[in-house]
């Protein structure tokens, strides 16, 4: 590859990059705050059915 695309190619790599870190961070936290709303459910389920 000649160098004259060098730089191009690394900007557009980085960006790729910046994009799927911003996309996996995003998805992670959405998994965090749904496991977390989960959790909660669960145990407020298991304390009201132990408390009868």
């Amino acid at each position: 590859m000649p160098s004259v695309y060098r730089p191009l190619v690394n900007f557009v790599a980085k960006a790729m990059q910046a994009v799927l870190n911003l996309a996996l961070l995003c998805l992670g936290i959405i998994l965090v705050v749904f496991l977390g709303k989960e959790t909660l459910h669960l145990a407020t389920y298991c304390l009201r059915r132990s408390g009868e």
